[in-house]
């Protein structure tokens, strides 16, 4: 079995790696919240628990990317079992960004209980943030079969939901980014500081807005990925003759034995299967179709 991602080139065991550093990182900040609060409070406020039930979900969440992850590895991967594993996935993700947010709402809750303006727009960003995951987590989970036998071209159908839905998320999360990170600028303004000390403390909430916005763009912008990530498993599921067997049979051959539409994704995938070999193949003369 190969252990190398064919449109990444990242090997299994690297993407454990790096998944382990993002959950030991987050656990570390989590983990002086918690000591600083206890410290200063001498109890765990519900902003820590949300804090801890969000490390928890983000736990959860790597370890289905893993598991997809070695399902892409597996030439012999079932693509029923596959669609579980990516139904969960959205529920868990959705979910894992929406506690990573409530933490800093319900601060502000607490902090900004005077301004009523304030407190309501935390309030109903909680609710709609609550909502907006949900309807998504739901939406992806529609027509997904639970014990049927999956048809590639539905498998392919399914796959092109997951752009809809992955943008709608990011909508969702910049929705609450802005809540999150603009609430607490017109209560700086009327604090009766120097204007250098208001100046930093917006800063500092802008900048986590910049930061945010920025990690949801390059979530975006892995989007397209989706489908040439999925391709190979799904042509190797359409023929026995795909491109898994390409470089066993004359290269002509391969083609012959798909469709129109199967020859087009399969030229497609070409670079995420690494057939390079069989495109030279094609410029041999002992390989050619004979005219």
């Amino acid at each position: 079995m190969s252990t190398i991602i064919p449109t990444s080139g990242v090997t299994l065991s690297g993407f454990l790696a790096a998944e382990i550093s993002v959950v030991a990182l987050t656990s570390l900040f989590v983990l002086v919240r918690l000591f600083a609060n206890f410290t200063h409070h001498k109890a765990f406020l519900i902003d820590d628990y949300l804090s801890v039930f969000a490390l928890l979900l983000l736990g959860a969440l790597c370890a289905l990317y893993y598991q997809i992850i070695a399902c892409l590895n597996d030439p012999k991967v079932n693509l029923l079992y596959m669609v579980r594993v990516s139904t969960s996935t959205y529920f868990i993700a959705a979910y894992s960004n929406y506690f990573a947010k409530t933490p800093l709402l319900v601060l502000y809750i607490k902090l900004f209980s005077a301004k009523d303006w304030a407190r309501r727009t935390s309030y109903a960003a909680l609710a709609l943030g609550f909502a907006g995951f949900t309807a998504t987590s739901i939406a992806g989970s529609l027509g997904r079969p639970k014990d049927a036998v999956v048809d590639p071209e539905y498998f392919n159908e399914l796959i092109q939901q997951a752009y809809g839905i992955a943008v709608a998320n990011s909508c969702f999360n910049l929705a609450l980014d802005l809540a999150a990170f603009f609430i607490p600028i017109p209560i700086v303004h009327e604090l009766n500081l120097p204007i250098h000390k208001k100046i930093g403390l917006a800063f500092m909430f802008v900048s986590g807005l910049v930061v945010g916005d920025s990690a949801i763009a390059i979530m975006l912008g892995c989007v397209p990925a989706i489908r040439s990530l999925y391709l190979s498993v799904n042509l190797a599921a359409r023929r026995p003759a795909s491109l898994v067997s390409f470089k066993a049979l004359k290269p002509w051959k391969a083609l012959e034995a798909l469709d129109a539409r199967d020859a087009l994704d399969a030229l497609d995938a070409l670079d995420a299967l690494d057939a390079l070999d069989a495109l030279d193949a094609l410029d041999a003369p002992a390989n050619r179709r004979p005219s």
